[in-house]
């Protein structure tokens, strides 16, 4: 048994004396073993010994050797150090209270009397920050101004930072487990108080009392979270990729929580393995390093062998901990709730882009029950659009034999000049309905049949999935090539959904894609009395205290514009008189008006 892999020394009988043989390393005789010698140059002589301390080269500190490991031989000392042991799977740095004190002492007393000093004033140097971060305790780490805990495993000196791996409690779609982290602290000069540090031991944090509350009511709002999929409002943090440039972004709006989804689309596994003791019991490397045959191993091997960086097989180890999950349900801990991640997973309806948010700023939706009733259509448009909606809900297919059925979606098409209120229709539609609205126009689709099969593929699972609206807008844009009108037919055939497509020229969509739509309803383009409404509903709904009268409203009725042209020079006339700190007046529209060549009609 040994301590840190190395050769291995036979084992010594139960007779052997007890006392410590000191080894030194010696040249090497192949590439995957380390030789050890009694003294520098001399070959090494078995020795019934019960401990054999090896010592390597160092030309570090000013000193020439320095402890490499240990190695127990004596039967009844192994059985002493497992007992002693039991349950872990590393060493702490106060390994100095083990048995093998006498043999540890001079290695490092020098290194632990400065320790104690700095922990003293809570401080440290750079060069002992290997001391704070003991396997098996709990770290903080602290980001856009989150607080997460974590389980430190090990930590590694790097040429610019130091690497603390630990492990935490994530989601991976059907269970809760340990996933792996990589925290980092970077190279400093002096000492630094250790609760200034990017990461550090939880116990030196002022308010650790307080964080800890607040992680364990994190961790439960997270565990609720991961359940299926959730149609959700946030105002937060939103990470995201575009290419390989990370976006972070302040942002508000809907989103969908689907971690199953999410690491389909975007490739990123999660890794977990099981929430057992064992999983977070800090590493005690007791095996030796096997020397390899030639013969048994390959180039490559070699190769990697000879560069000091031997591959072991990862995979089956992965495959191992990944069965050993619970899939049940699972009643986390108060000590795992600490530790689950302050983050979640999905798709931001707004940006079509699959991101992280975080948990605390994901909300439940406040509807807005009066959007529909507000929305100005053509006599009869509501009432005939609700009844085609609520019927759909109403004659999903309920078992398995319909799954394969075509036809049983719904399709709408919008149709009418640009601004005429298609799309906010469909808005108002979601909102009735409280489900997600899943928009995209037709260039996100793509410009190629393969393309636009594969992407229109994932959007109607996921629509369907998510009980979502989906809304194709501008589809006459992709829908007069015939290649891509016959992947979309096929793929449009057997959703079950509903879907809305918008389109300002109607008359150019191929025919055959006519055929399946269920209900057209043309957009007039707007009249006076829609425009004077829509001014009217807009300056309310911006909640902006005003002195317009019936007279400034009837100048603005007359003025050619549609429904997107009122909206934007509204939003900026309100804008505009915010940062004057003026009230709201006719003059700030006029001179919007006039900035965006329209004008008033005489």
């Amino acid at each position: 048994m040994s301590f840190f892999g190395r050769p291995p020394i036979d084992e010594a009988p139960e007779t052997s004396q007890v006392l410590i043989q000191t080894l030194y390393e010696a040249p090497q005789t192949c590439h995957c073993c380390r030789n050890w010698s009694v003294d520098p140059g001399a070959s090494l002589e078995e020795e019934n010994k019960a401990l054999v301390a090896r010592m390597r080269k160092n030309y570090s500190e000013g000193r020439t050797m320095s402890l490499d490991s240990v190695v127990i031989q004596n039967a009844s000392l192994k059985q002493t150090v497992r007992e002693v042991f039991e349950g872990y799977k590393g060493m702490k740095p106060s390994m100095k209270k083990f048995l093998l004190h006498d043999l540890l002492l001079e290695e490092l007393q020098k290194d632990m009397t400065e320790v104690e000093l700095l922990l003293a004033n809570k401080s440290i140097t750079y060069r002992r920050l290997w001391a704070i971060f003991q396997p098996g305790e709990r770290a903080v780490s602290t980001k856009d101004g989150v607080h997460e805990f974590f389980v430190i495993n090990y930590c590694d000196y790097k040429e610019s930072h130091m690497e603390i791996h630990a492990k935490y409690v994530d989601w991976d779609g059907t269970s809760f487990g340990y996933a792996n982290k990589t925290l980092r602290v970077d190279k400093f000069a002096g000492t630094r108080h250790i609760a200034e540090l990017e990461v550090f031991p939880a116990s030196f944090h002022p308010l650790k009392k307080e964080l800890e509350l607040q992680a364990i009511a994190r961790g439960k709002k997270f565990q609720t979270l991961g359940l299926g999929h959730q149609h959700k409002a946030y105002d937060g943090l939103v990470k995201y990729t575009v290419g390989r440039r990370k976006v972070t972004k302040s942002m508000k709006g809907r989103i969908v929580l689907d971690k199953v989804a999410y690491m389909r689309e975007t490739g990123k596994d999660t890794e977990l393995v099981a929430l057992t003791a064992g999983a977070i019991m800090p590493d005690i490397d007791v095996g030796d390093y096997e020397h390899v045959r030639p013969a048994q191993i390959s180039a490559q091997t070699m190769i990697n062998a000879l560069e000091g960086d031997i591959q072991f097989d990862k995979v089956a180890s992965k495959i191992k901990a990944r069965r050993s999950l619970n899939r049940k349900s699972q009643d986390l801990t108060d000590d795992q709730l600490m530790l689950c991640s302050a983050t979640v997973h999905g798709f931001f309806l707004e940006l079509n882009r699959w991101a992280k948010f975080e948990v605390e700023s994901v909300k439940d939706i406040e509807w807005d029950d009066e959007v529909f009733s507000t929305l100005l259509l053509p006599e009869g448009y509501k009432t005939l659009m609700l009844s085609f909606v609520h019927g759909q809900e109403g004659n999903m297919p309920q078992t398995k034999e319909l799954e394969q059925s075509r036809g049983l979606g719904l399709n709408i098409l919008l149709a009418g000049r640009p601004g005429t209120g298609k799309s906010f229709t469909v808005e108002a539609v979601a909102e009735h309905t409280r489900r997600p609205l899943y928009r995209l126009s037709a260039a996100e689709l793509g410009e190629n049949a393969k393309a636009v099969e594969e992407r229109l593929q994932m959007v109607l699972e996921l629509s369907e999935k998510w009980d979502a609206i989906l809304l194709l807008e501008d589809c006459d844009g992709f829908l007069q090539d015939r290649a891509i009108v016959g992947v979309a037919l096929r793929l449009f055939d057997f959703y079950k959904g509903l879907m809305f497509l918008t389109s300002n020229h109607p008359e150019a969509i191929d025919s055959a894609m006519q055929s399946r739509i269920n209900l057209r309803l043309n957009y007039p383009d707007l009249n006076a009395s829609f425009r004077e409404n829509i001014w009217k509903q807009l300056i309310w709904s911006l909640g902006q205290a005003n002195t317009l009268s019936n007279d400034d409203f009837a100048k603005l009725r007359a003025i050619e514009m549609n429904g997107r042209q009122i909206k934007n020079v509204a939003k900026f006339a309100v804008l505009f008189a915010t940062r004057e700190r003026e009230a709201f007046c006719m003059q700030h529209i006029e001179l919007v008006l006039e900035a965006t060549h329209n004008g008033l009609s005489s």
